[in-house]
């Protein structure tokens, strides 16, 4: 059986309920004997039981289990960003608006940082 790998993930969620998100694996069992197999379609009939091998093996390796730590620590980060993101975007439209009022570096530097973490959030 070969292996085939490429950069053309599915669109799927890991909960039925969450929104799906670009480039994001389905890291349960069946959403990944269910990509195996779409994936090894297109160049051959697989039987199930090299879709299993492979499923195995991804597990074996603890790349599945990866996956899973890589996604929640972006999902932490990301959240971390917004959180960030909004404080600032308050703190411009408040009171340290008015105490920045003069001191148009600090404001400009509080604005670059609320521009990259409202970029990087989305």
């Amino acid at each position: 059986m070969t292996i085939h790998s490429g950069a053309d993930a599915p669109i799927v969620s890991n909960d039925a309920n969450e929104t799906p998100k670009r480039g994001r694996i389905d890291l349960t069992k069946d959403g990944l004997r269910k990509a195996i197999r779409e994936h090894e379609e297109r160049y051959y009939e697989p039987s199930i039981e090299d879709v299993e091998t492979t499923l195995n093996c991804l597990g074996g390796i603890g790349l599945i289990a990866e996956l899973k730590r890589m996604y929640a620590r972006e999902d932490m980060l990301l959240d971390a960003l917004r959180i960030i993101r909004n404080d600032l975007n308050e703190a411009l439209d408040g009171p340290l608006n008015f105490l920045l009022n003069g001191y148009n570096d600090w404001s400009e530097v509080i604005e670059k940082i609320r521009n990259f973490a409202n970029d990087a959030s989305q």
